[in-house]
């Protein structure tokens, strides 16, 4: 069986990390007032430490869109994948593991999906 791995931004994987392992990450929106970056994609963490410390406003997150996840997980099965291990937040922090459940009921005729929380 062919096994993928995903997580997202909040994983803090190197770029080494990401690429020795074929791992598959989904950037985690940052919001600074109106202005909404991609983290990993187009804010790097320097960036995000600099308008932190600049920033009047205290950024804040979303979750990415439903979509987005959507196309990854149907990416990875057009590649052969049969199965996806989904790592992400806990439900305490975050709302996307949520999500990642709804998307294993609702893509299990396309790849069955795994969602997990680190300990």
């Amino acid at each position: 069986m062919k096994i993928a791995i995903v997580t997202d931004s909040t994983a803090y994987l190197t770029p080494d990390e990401i690429t020795a392992n074929n791992i598959r990450v989904v950037p985690i929106p940052v919001i600074f007032g109106d202005q909404v970056y991609e983290e990993g994609v187009n804010i790097t963490n320097e960036e995000f430490y600099a308008k932190l410390a600049t920033s009047k406003d205290f950024p804040s997150t979303s979750q990415p869109p439903i979509g987005q996840l959507m196309e990854t997980y149907e990416q990875l099965a057009a590649e052969g994948y049969e199965a996806v291990i989904s790592i992400h937040l806990s439900s305490s922090i975050s709302g996307l593991i949520n999500t990642v459940h709804q998307l294993a009921e609702q893509m299990a005729d396309t790849i069955k999906i795994v969602p997990l929380t680190p300990i």
